[in-house]
Parts: structure tokens; sequence; C-alpha cells
């Protein structure tokens, strides 16, 4: 019952602010508690795997052990008995998909935005050249700490080591930091264990890591730092790609990823948005790049926020389809929780006539006013 959720996630951020606590941190405490207790219930209720086929899972993620990718694949999975899926730990995302499309995954679990850094660009062209599709979501509360040698102070840091998209989401942290540069890991989780090496065969307290708390412990590093992201507000979406789609309950609420590029005729874009807001569907993200070799065509990623198969939704990709040249359905799964923020603000039925600039509203997030009548 999501009312009923949102009712009590309500009820204890305001009580958490009566005792002087953050009503955010309150509210998302108890919303990993009711996730992880609706993913036991249908672990339960309505699973069709059997034995044989929960143990033959193999999941494939750029990072390695307590890399965020694992660690958002632990709060995906929560509620397969322990030792049912196995990891295959990759060193890029190219990499994980092609597990997937070669058959040595079932599914790959990648990153595709953060509230801090954006939308992950190689994530979103990787899958339009991929025939994978979406098939779930999860979103992941990103904690980073500074972990490095167990005597070493803040001081005493002159390299950081780390992902590059963990480096851009610390990064005023960074350049507060005293005659300190920053270096890219391949993840955060090879990061510390560099780290580790180096401590290991010497006294190296120069040399810190950016990473999970998770990770920082099972290494043997001391965390120098905590909660060392730009914004205490750090979440990362997550996508779980297949080769083919997913039976999903319908009971819960939806979305649908799709990918097209709009023929060359003015307003085109425009009528498609209209063919989704005239039957009062949510679009939580809409986002261009150029298309790679085209000449001044863009593709354009949407999320709508209902089942791909639903009358409303079928009326619209209907219409929508008649105005664009390519047209892709990434996938439609059930939805995750998207508290916290996202770096696209919700482009609901009633989207502004007015074309104006980006700019936070009060929850910190992104707004994108766009308009219907000059796209």
């Amino acid at each position: 019952d999501d009312a009923r959720e949102h009712e009590v996630s309500m009820a204890w951020a305001e009580a958490a602010r009566e005792h002087c606590l953050p009503g955010y941190f309150a509210a998302r405490v108890l919303r990993e508690i009711l996730g992880h207790s609706r993913r036991v219930q249908e672990g339960f209720v309505g699973r069709a795997e059997d034995e044989t086929t929960a143990a033959a899972l193999t999941v494939a993620i750029q990072g390695g052990p307590q890399s965020f990718s694992d660690l958002a694949l632990d709060q995906l999975l929560a509620a397969r008995a322990p030792g049912s899926t196995r990891r295959l730990h990759l060193d890029s995302f190219a990499a994980a998909l092609d597990a997937v499309e070669t058959g040595r995954a079932d599914h790959a679990l990648l990153p595709i935005e953060n509230t801090i850094a954006g939308s992950i660009n190689e994530v979103y062209r990787l899958l339009g050249d991929t025939a994978v599709v979406i098939v779930a979501e999860e979103t992941l509360a990103v904690e980073h700490c500074l972990a490095g040698h167990p005597r070493a102070r803040l001081a005493d840091i002159r390299r950081v080591l780390s992902h590059p998209v963990a480096l851009q989401q610390c990064g005023r942290f960074l350049a507060d930091l005293q005659e300190c540069t920053a270096e890219s890991r391949p993840d955060t989780a090879r990061a510390a264990e560099a780290v580790a090496r180096a401590v290991a065969e010497g006294d190296r307290r120069d040399l810190a890591a950016i990473c999970s708390e998770a990770c920082a412990r099972r290494l043997g590093l001391r965390v120098v730092k905590r909660d060392i992201a730009d914004s205490r507000r750090n979440t990362t979406r997550f996508v779980l790609v297949g080769r083919r789609p997913l039976p999903a309950d319908q009971a819960r609420p939806g979305r649908t990823s799709l990918m097209l590029t709009v023929d060359n005729r003015q307003g085109s874009l425009a009528r498609c948005l209209e063919a989704f807001a005239h039957r009062q569907l949510n679009l939580s993200k809409l986002e261009s790049r150029r298309r790679p070799g085209g000449a001044g065509e863009f593709l354009f990623y949407l999320d709508v926020d209902e089942w791909a198969d639903s009358a409303a939704m079928q009326a619209a990709l209907q219409e929508v389809r008649s105005y664009t040249n390519d047209f892709r359905l990434l996938g439609t799964y059930a939805r995750g929780d998207d508290e916290g923020g996202r770096p696209d603000a919700a482009l609901g039925a009633t989207a502004s006539i007015a074309a104006r600039p980006s700019r936070p509203d009060p929850s910190g997030r992104t707004v994108t006013a766009l308009s219907l009548i000059h796209i």
C-alpha cells in the first residue's frame, strides 16, 4: 500500500525532527526496512523459481566485492537464499553487458544515474547498442568514506584513488584537501585494494581511497573521514538487465524506459510528449544526447511511470511511433524507491509551456521546464 507507506514515512520523519534528528534519514531507514520486508514477502508469495533455477543465477557487475554495485546487488536480491546468486566481478560496464549477451551471466546490474553526478552516459550508450532489456531497478543510498592506513590522519593524505564518478561526487571535499591529487581506478573496491596493498608493503599514510565503509572494513583500512560526498542526499539508481523480459507483479507501480529519435518535422517531440500528457502518464525522466554519427540527430531517453501493456500506454506508444524515426522499448519493470531525489524532476502531464533554464527546487533536485510548443 504505497499511500500507507508514505503516511508512515512522514510520521517517522516528523517524530525524528521532534527529537532534533534529520527527518530525511529517519524516513530513509524506514524505506530500507519496508523494501526488505517487501522482498522477503515476495520470496514466499508467488515466486516461480525452483531451487535449481535460483542456484543457477549469475549476475555480472562492474566492480569488486563491496563496491557500490555489489552493495546494490545485495539490496536488490535481499530475499534470495544466501549463496543462491553467483557474482561475476568485471572491469567495465561493456564487459558486464557482454557477459549477458554471450550467456556467461543471466543478468547485469548497472548504475544509470546519480543525484550528484547525473546520468551515467556510457551506460545509456551501451543500452542503446545492445539487445538487452531492463527487468528491474534499485536505488542505493551511497555513503562515501575516505579510507587509508590504520594510523593515517586527514592531514597525511596526498593521493586519493577511486572511480571517476566517486571522485566527481566528492569534488568539493577533494578540493579542500591540501596538496592532494586524485587518481581514477576502475571502481571503488579496486581503489581500496590498491591502497591496502600499498599499506601492507610500507608505511603509506599518504595514500587513501574513496570507497564504502564495508569495503574499508574488509580490507583492514581505517575510515579517516565519513560522509564526504558533496551532498548528503547521494543516491544512485541501478538497472538490472537481461536477455529477455521477466514476469512482473503488476500490482506494483510500473515504469517503462524508452529510447527514440524524432523525425525532422517541427513539433515532433512536443507531440510525443503530448501523447503521454493527454493520457495522464507521468514522465520521470526526459534526456537527450547527440546521436553518434547522426547529422544533427538526437537520441531521447524517457522513463514513463506506467507498465508498457496498460491501455493508456499502448495508445500513447502507438501515437509516439508515428512521430519517430527510431523507437525502442528498453524495458518495463516494477518501479523502485525514488525517495531521496533523482537527477531529473518528474515531468508530469502538465509540463510547462514556457521554456526556462534548469533550477534547483526546495528539495535540492533539478527542475527542467520544457516548452511543448517550440520543441
